[in-house]
């Protein structure tokens, strides 16, 4: 009964079935289909001409940007906004179809929780909300995401809103990060001293201005890693870093392993795959 099977399963299963070697390329549709089964039931009709005319490829830089405004939206403990910033994200990698920017996002999401339960003293109970393999369908996997945001956002202390001077550095450093952007650059930027701004950025954004830069540039390598095929003293060039070596120190350090391991863990079968087919 082909229903009850994951299609994970189905080559093994072919292994049973004489002429396997004319079953591959089925199978492998098969796989194909039901991955795109998964962001819509409508692709389950579609010719492989259609479904491609209806796909629309969300590039990284946008991604980056829907990234960005959403988890500034959850920084500022805005619901509303940050459920529309949520909606508009979720549509585009529904419309994409594209397991590896659906997984990027869902990485990128949580480790937004785990910094902002992290800043509270808090860690995050149950990462698997934000894994693929965890729901059977695109619709059930936004549902969770959204109650899970939403409730960060009810449980964290309302009382953090950011100031318009310390927002607009985080813009500029967000902008710059491949810079060598300085203290005294960001202060010069938003028309305030080097120390009022060391001390406010600080008291709000729990965080010196160099750890935000740093914050900032490993996300996009990380972004990098997992999107492109970019070799790693690339992205460490990409990010601002023009000492290989010294990124990689660095990358360690931040995130707890080497480029090159970060990345094959991401891109291990078991972070992309689907419960059933």
């Amino acid at each position: 009964d082909m229903t009850q099977t994951p299609y994970c399963n189905y080559t093994v299963l072919s292994d049973e079935v004489q002429g396997y070697e004319h079953l591959q390329g089925t199978f492998k549709k098969l796989d194909e289909l039901s991955k795109q089964q998964y962001f819509d039931m409508k692709t389950m009709i579609m010719s492989p001409s259609l479904l491609e005319t209806n796909r629309i490829p969300l590039s990284r830089e946008q991604l980056h940007e829907d990234i960005t405004r959403l988890r500034m939206t959850v920084r500022e403990r805005e619901r509303p906004a940050m459920e529309q910033s949520l909606s508009v994200l979720f549509h585009q990698l529904r419309m994409a179809r594209d397991f590896d920017l659906l997984n990027s996002s869902l990485y990128n999401i949580r480790a937004l929780a785990e910094e902002l339960l992290a800043s509270q003293g808090l860690k995050l109970n149950d990462p698997e909300v934000f894994s693929i393999g965890q729901y059977p369908t695109f619709e059930h996997l936004y549902s969770s995401v959204q109650k899970k945001l939403a409730m960060l956002i009810e449980s964290l202390p309302g009382d953090t809103a950011m100031s318009a001077p310390i927002l607009e550095a985080m813009r500029y450093i967000r902008h710059h990060f491949t810079e060598d952007v300085s203290l005294a650059d960001v202060a010069k930027h938003i028309d305030m001293s080097p120390s009022w701004l060391s001390k406010h950025f600080n008291q709000e954004c729990h965080m010196s201005v160099p750890a935000y830069l740093l914050d900032v540039r490993m996300e996009h390598a990380k972004e990098l890693l997992i999107q492109s095929k970019m070799l790693v003293f690339e992205v460490g060039n990409a990010v601002g870093f023009e000492n290989p070596r010294y990124f990689v120190s660095v990358f360690k350090k931040a995130v707890g392993v080497t480029p090159t391991d970060f990345r094959n863990q991401v891109h291990s079968p078991t972070s992309l795959k689907t419960t059933r087919a």
